[in-house]
């Protein structure tokens, strides 16, 4: 939702669609890496953070996509 200057909560917002999940834009799934690189410099406690993309994913489906439950244990076998 993008507000006009001066009208927060105050205002109509107008919805600003962009690439992402279906549910969250793609800028803030990104959030993870942006605070990780300005704080850590992409690496949290001495290993780096890792962003996977998975094409088509949907926000709420994704903790029945077998390829995230895939990756996550081929992870967890070989940390």
């Amino acid at each position: 939702l993008v507000y006009k200057p001066g009208t927060w909560l105050d205002g109509s917002p107008t919805l600003l669609t962009g690439d992402g999940d279906g549910t969250v834009n793609l800028r803030s799934l990104n959030a993870c890496e942006r605070w990780a690189k300005r704080r850590f410099g992409f690496s949290l406690n001495k290993r780096p953070l890792k962003s996977v993309p998975l094409a088509g994913a949907e926000h709420l489906k994704i903790l029945h996509d077998p390829r995230v439950t895939d990756y996550i244990t081929t992870v967890m076998k070989h940390d």
